[in-house]
């Protein structure tokens, strides 16, 4: 019987997972002083000025047999995307962090990190090879995105005291890897952490503070998918082709609508 790669079945392949437990025990609050315009322009920020930031550690794993490989730009352009800013190209689809309400909808605060994929730890028993000019993570190895680096953050600046929900997800649009080979599991390319926020009240105050809540169901989309990406659109229509600023209602966002 031949099964092909992703089928439950199929022995072999890559397995990247989160590792929830570090986000939990590197979560902190923190601000940022200088904003340099390519932040904004690749949207680890959301404006300028001074920036209150909510940071934490990334820790992805392939726990599966095989290596999940990207390679490099040269070689694999279709992996990749090219920022004009910084000059460099990003992994297409390697982490994304998104901020929940409790409405299960996303606010306009999310980030995708992948600048480079690499091995930094191999506890799994693998024997590390990647790196920023060959980039992959080898099975038994994982890549870590420690809190102190550029971008690995949230930028809560504007975001109001409440209850909310940060997920972390990684290769969510389930892209097989440079070679072909596709996840032997995607149940577990997501990691989450529920957090009570308390903003400063003062204006321009940096007296923010937070509370994990230890009691986190896993989030469900309004479709009822747990995880999924279906949201409520301008008019409240669950998944709906609505989009904000669409002035004429042509279902795109044009120059034209301002």
């Amino acid at each position: 019987t031949c099964y092909y790669p992703g089928d439950t079945l199929c022995p072999e392949g890559p397995d990247l997972m989160v590792v929830q437990s570090e986000i939990v025990s590197s979560l902190h609050l923190a601000t940022l002083g200088s904003v340099d315009p390519c932040l904004v322009n690749e949207g680890c920020l959301t404006g300028y000025g001074t920036r209150d930031l909510m940071r934490f550690t990334t820790h992805i794993k392939n726990i599966g047999t095989q290596d999940f490989f990207i390679g490099a730009p040269s070689s694999n352009p279709q992996m990749f995307q090219f920022d004009a800013c910084h000059g460099h190209y990003h992994f297409a689809g390697y982490a994304e962090y998104i901020l929940y309400d409790t409405a299960s909808q996303p606010l306009p605060i999310g980030f995708k990190n992948g600048f480079c994929v690499l091995d930094l730890e191999c506890s799994g028993g693998g024997t590390a090879q990647y790196s920023c000019n060959n980039m992959g993570i080898t099975a038994g190895c994982g890549d870590i995105y420690d809190s102190g680096l550029q971008c690995q953050w949230i930028d809560i600046t504007d975001v109001p005291s409440g209850h909310y929900t940060l997920v972390v997800r990684t290769n969510w649009n389930q892209m097989p890897d440079a070679l072909g080979r596709v996840e032997m599991d995607f149940e577990n390319n997501w990691a989450q952490v529920c957090f009570d926020l308390v903003k400063d009240p003062i204006p321009g105050g940096h007296n923010h503070s937070f509370t994990l809540d230890p009691n986190c169901p896993p989030l469900v989309d309004c479709n009822g998918v747990v995880f999924g990406g279906a949201v409520y659109d301008c008019n409240g229509v669950c998944d709906g082709p609505a989009l904000r600023g669409d002035v004429d209602n042509n279902l795109a966002q044009q120059v034209l609508d301002g």
